[in-house]
């Protein structure tokens, strides 16, 4: 009965799936496995172009009134002092904006050089000798086992260069000479599992012949065995054994053995010595690329996974930067060979030196930074200006008063999508908007991109895309890559393919976004009623109970499980009189900071608009957005300012210290009537264009109208006119940004040039 119950259900099933309406089909969820045919679908192609609706349409999104970040959008709008100001051209060359990084012990890291220090070498390695070998192995595994090894070294001597010996000899520990084929299978078999069996396998040349001592579980006798065969038996190598064998209760056996083998040469002696300073220091040059793609090309260049490099900081893209790093494992030899070789245009790696300890972020006091501003002119207001007078008088008032200690606007990425944004999508769990501010078309993209975005946009055929896509598209080719192996409803696994280091950026541009706010709204208080109030630290501010145990904690943002954070106090009435304004520290949002009464309800009414609540989550199902906030001083001073003002007609004349050029890797130097000239425009030039500051106009970060590769001449060529530029040099303490300092010097926000 059962049986026939059984029968009839199946029956019953097969007439139902035959008359099956095909609309039914048609509406098949995202989530089941795609019916016959649709194989595209599966794959990661969509619908037809024109068609509007495709397999990933959900990540479409309107991008139109989106606008690329700017100073009063990111809360940047308070400044220290009222200063006259001036307009001029930032970072027309890369060698007009160079940064340089300051170790903890206050060293300014400059030209890396060829000096080497603390380098270990191997030494020589031990003469062969056959009667010290037998001595040490008798001594370790006992004068029956030692005597069967050496009968099987003797052998394999003497049987050398036989190559018609299909048959691989194996001998056993009781010096027999002789093994089953089965025995011999079977422990090939065994190690070839894994990591280390492939390793095994590769070892494994000639004719195949091995010797297997069994029963060593000590780990000192193993390696005295591994160091006698390296060290005396020329032509011999070791690897650890484990047995095929089984226990009387059928379990695998425990027992540890060596197994020793000729055929693929041994090691160089070298690469076996174990140094105890592993980690190579060494000092890192490079322009027009950024810390993390550089240190990702380095890493390819010389096979080596990125996170065996360590750097205390990430410097800028546009400029010349200095910086210190550390490689695990590296000789200083393969490294420069190899950076010179393929990366000697934008790298320039030097003053080598091994060390214990490796490299970590936060590992710097802070950067010196030299920044060369071109063509000044007054303000369109400014009727009577000493330009010499305005810009030393600028550069002391911002040495002397300080200046706003905002997150610059790099902090919000450079296009048209804020990465503020993306964190905000995220934070509020709408991954289908973070996952669609990455991927949508922008304006601002170049034609190839522009075309393969458009081509997700309107198919969703992420095969294509991936086709069209540039190679150095990192961020947006992983995540289609995720949504084509994960499928369409899978954003939150998605993102969370991206490096962390990216994850981490958009929810900490988030922070970045209300800390500027708080910030503004702070040196609001009190200025109207009293102008003294501007140098104040107010009831229910916050300061550093310990100010020299703050000096050593910069900020850790990498880390959002870092507890040690420095500890602060809130002033009363009657503390106030004991601090100033330069003692006063905002917090980034998050679980463990300490919220200032007196902003509080600031805090909470930013994070509404946004809609997020970083104090109160505790829990969330993006990993990165639950973080411990931090601590950020509301004022900083650049320290050891210095001002130059330079005459020059020509243009695009450098204007900065020669010796910081890639003469002999971008170029070829040339002097001329007492410039300093590179001779090829395209190297020197900024790729993206000069920025202009002007008056209350553009960004950072915009792309100006200097044409890559060449120079346009003007009728004023022949006889140009003499201009001005402002050379200024300056140190700023670890996360502080430098163009919020020439901000505070040229009152003006630092823009696009038109």
């Amino acid at each position: 009965l059962l049986l026939l119950h059984l029968l009839l259900l199946v029956h019953l099933l097969h007439l139902h799936l035959l008359f099956v309406p095909a609309t039914a089909m048609a509406e098949r969820p995202f989530s089941d496995p795609p019916p016959a045919g649709a194989a595209g679908v599966a794959n990661g192609a969509g619908g037809s172009a024109g068609t509007g609706k495709h397999t990933f349409s959900q990540y479409v999104l309107d991008l139109s009134g989106v606008q690329r970040a700017t100073a009063e959008s990111v809360g940047i709008l308070r400044f220290r002092t009222r200063t006259r100001g001036f307009r001029a051209l930032f970072k027309h060359r890369y060698a007009d904006f160079v940064v340089q990084e300051v170790t903890k012990s206050g060293k300014v890291i400059s030209n890396p050089t060829d000096e080497v220090v603390g380098e270990e070498k191997a030494p020589p390695p031990p003469t062969p000798d056959l009667a010290k070998a037998k001595q040490e192995l008798e001594a370790a595994i006992g004068a029956e086992k030692a005597a069967a090894l050496l009968a099987f070294v003797d052998e394999c001597k003497t049987k050398k260069g036989d190559d018609n010996d299909s048959e691989a000899n194996s001998s056993t520990a009781n010096g027999s000479g002789t093994s089953n084929s089965k025995e011999i299978q079977d422990d090939r078999g065994n190690g070839g599992r894994g990591r280390q069996g492939k390793k095994n396998r590769k070892r494994k040349r000639g004719n195949g012949r091995s010797f297997i001592i069994p029963g060593l579980n000590d780990k000192e006798v193993r390696t005295k065995v591994h160091e006698v065969v390296r060290h005396h038996l020329v032509g011999f190598d070791s690897t650890a054994h484990v047995p095929s064998t089984k226990n009387e209760k059928g379990d695998q056996s425990t027992d540890k053995a060596i197994q020793v083998f000729e055929g693929r040469a041994q090691k160089k002696w070298g690469s076996r010595f174990k140094k105890t300073r592993p980690y190579l220091h060494f000092t890192l040059q490079k322009k027009n690329t950024d810390t993390m793609s550089c240190i990702n090309s380095i890493a390819k260049v010389t096979r080596k996974k990125s996170k065996s490099f360590g750097y205390a900081g990430t410097k800028d893209k546009r400029a010349i930067s200095f910086q210190r790093v550390s490689a695990f494992q590296i000789d200083h030899k393969k490294l420069q060979q190899a950076t010179r070789t393929c990366l000697n245009r934008t790298v320039r790696i030097g003053s080598f030196e091994y060390k214990d300890t490796p490299l970590k972020l936060g590992d710097l006091k802070g950067n010196r930074f030299v920044v060369i501003l071109r063509d000044v002119q007054p303000s369109e207001s400014d009727d009577n200006f000493d330009c010499d007078a305005v810009i030393r008088n600028a550069a002391e008032a911002l040495s002397a008063n300080g200046f706003v200690n905002y997150y610059g606007l790099q902090r919000f990425g450079t296009g048209t999508i804020p990465t503020w944004m993306v964190g905000q999508a995220i934070l509020c769990m709408d991954y289908c908007k973070a996952v669609s501010l990455i991927l949508m078309p922008r304006s601002d993209d170049r034609k190839d991109v522009q075309e393969a975005r458009e081509t997700f946009k309107a198919t969703g055929d992420i095969g294509r895309v991936l086709q069209m896509m540039p190679r150095y598209m990192h961020l947006e080719k992983s995540l289609l890559l995720a949504l084509r192996d994960l499928g369409p409803k899978q954003a939150l696994q998605a993102l969370l393919r991206l490096p962390r280091g990216m994850r981490m950026m958009y929810v900490h541009s988030v922070q970045s976004l209300i800390w500027n706010r708080i910030a503004s709204e702070r040196l609001t208080m009190g200025t109207e009623e009293d102008a003294k109030y501007r140098d104040r630290a107010l009831p229910g501010d916050l300061v550093y109970e310990n100010e020299e145990s703050s000096d050593g904690c910069p900020e850790k943002e990498d880390r959002q499980d870092d507890r040690s954070l420095p500890k602060v106090k809130v002033l009363s009435a009657e503390t106030t009189s004991n601090y100033t304004v330069f003692d006063v520290v905002i917090p980034t949002p998050g679980i463990d900071v300490v919220i200032p009464p007196n902003l509080k309800e600031k805090y909470e009414k930013f994070q509404r608009e946004l809609g997020v609540d970083f104090i109160n989550t505790k829990r969330h199902n993006f990993p990165e957005a639950v973080l411990t906030g931090n601590y950020r001083k509301l004022l900083t001073k650049a320290q050891n300012l210095e001002v130059e003002v330079l005459r020059y007609r020509d243009e695009d004349e450098c204007l900065a210290d020669p010796d910081i050029l890639f003469a002999d890797l971008g170029g070829n130097r040339k002097s001329g009537s007492g410039k300093n000239r590179i001779e090829n425009p395209a190297e020197s030039k900024m790729a993206d264009g000069a920025m202009d500051i002007q008056q209350g106009k553009g960004n950072v970060e915009g792309r100006g109208n200097v044409n890559e590769g060449r120079l346009e001449q003007s009728g004023e060529a022949q006889n140009p006119p003499e201009r001005i530029a402002a050379k200024i040099s300056f140190t700023l303490p670890s996360s502080s940004y430098a163009t919020q300092a020439i901000r505070e010097l040229v009152k003006t926000t630092v823009g696009r040039k038109e």
